[in-house]
């Protein structure tokens, strides 16, 4: 995750640390400060779940002659779908979103909710393309990095762009051929890596006869228990496909 947190730096020449870094995938839901190539400060994560696999397995569900993903991947092809929701559609299909404590995320419990919602309804009674859209809804220029394999979906891009604006944040991702795994942004970050001297390098003298790999580490220090555990303003999630962000100046109680 550190690659897809850096590589933006290699794009974006007006990129400095420390900036935020959104990091959204079929394995992480994370929002970072990002300090140096392996220095990053942890904001919020997901509890259960990430965005990729919530889109993935909902594209899934679907009933079989819904549509043929082909080549395309099955979180692409629900985007594809629900950009041609009817006027409206997005609002069709609701639910209750889940609670969580502080800032972190729950896309087990979104999935599960939509899951249960599809079994409920028999198949003539389903708009694909409502439904699909329905699951993506939810002076010095200050920037905030979206990258990972969900920052290629046009429309959550789109969506964190407008919140960025509101805020006076420039939004900044990788074009798509970098947002999925990919040797270019690993390759940019351990470059990163040795330009700031990071400990993580081992030199060649250095090298161990054996180097053991684990599957999933921390990126950062974790911080989350330090924030606030509720918002000062809460953001409508229901504006976020409509022309104008509604915010609510109120505290979530």
């Amino acid at each position: 995750m550190q690659a897809h947190a850096t590589i933006a730096s290699l794009l974006y020449p007006q990129l400095h640390y420390p900036y935020v870094c959104v990091l959204i995938s079929g394995g992480h839901a994370l929002i970072t400060v990002a300090n140096g190539p392996a220095n990053f400060d942890v904001l919020a994560s997901s509890l259960s779940g990430s965005p990729g696999e919530c889109l993935d397995k909902l594209a899934r569900a679907l009933p079989s002659n819904a549509f043929q993903f082909g080549y395309s991947h099955p979180g692409a092809a629900l985007e594809q779908l629900a950009s041609k929701c009817s006027p409206n559609g997005h609002l069709r299909y609701k639910i209750a979103m889940p609670g969580t404590n502080g800032p972190n995320f729950n896309f087990t419990t979104i999935k599960n909710s939509y899951v249960t919602l599809l079994r409920k309804m028999s198949p003539d009674a389903l708009h694909v393309e409502d439904f699909c859209a329905s699951v993506q809804i939810p002076s010095e220029r200050r920037y905030i990095v979206i990258s990972g394999g969900v920052a290629s979906n046009a429309y959550i891009l789109g969506a964190l762009q407008k919140v960025g604006d509101a805020y006076g944040y420039s939004v900044l991702a990788p074009p798509a051929r970098l947002c999925c795994d990919n040797a270019e942004m690993v390759a940019w970050n351990g470059i990163e890596l040795i330009r700031t001297s990071s400990p993580a390098v081992i030199q060649a003298s250095d090298l161990p006869w054996s180097i053991s790999a684990q599957r999933r580490s921390p990126i950062g220090r974790d911080i989350s228990a330090e924030l606030p555990t509720k918002p000062k303003v809460r953001l409508s999630m229901k504006s976020i496909a409509e022309p104008k962000l509604v915010f609510y100046h109120k505290p979530h109680v």
